[in-house]
Parts: structure tokens; sequence; C-alpha cells
């Protein structure tokens, strides 16, 4: 008997994933945390984001 666990694709609204990292919902793991975007880098992304473009792929772990 096989256990199949596959990755699930979930399309989640930039204002939804900004209420989780405000709410402390959402965190960097500790792994993640030394790599690091400038701000420059951070505000490009935003303005994509908020015009609409997407964003690709982010992993989120679920506790």
């Amino acid at each position: 008997m096989a256990i199949n666990i596959a990755p699930r694709s979930l399309d989640t609204e930039l204002s939804e994933l900004m209420r989780d990292v405000t709410s402390g919902k959402a965190q960097l793991p500790e792994f993640q945390r030394s790599w690091t975007w400038d701000d420059g880098r951070i505000r490009g992304i935003l303005a994509s984001l908020s015009q609409g473009y997407p964003m690709g792929a982010i992993m989120r772990l679920e506790c």
C-alpha cells in the first residue's frame, strides 16, 4: 500500500498573505532568516503583485 502525498496549489491573495505576516501566522523559518532581499527588490515584487502579475510559487508549511 503506497502513501500518496502530493503538493497542492492554493491561490492566495496578497492581502491575505500580508495579514498572515502581520498577525504572526506566517513567519520565515529559521533556516531562511539569514537570506534577505534588499529594499529595492522587495518594493519591486510588491509593486508587481499589486498590479496583478503572478508571483510564481512560494512554499508554505502548515503547522
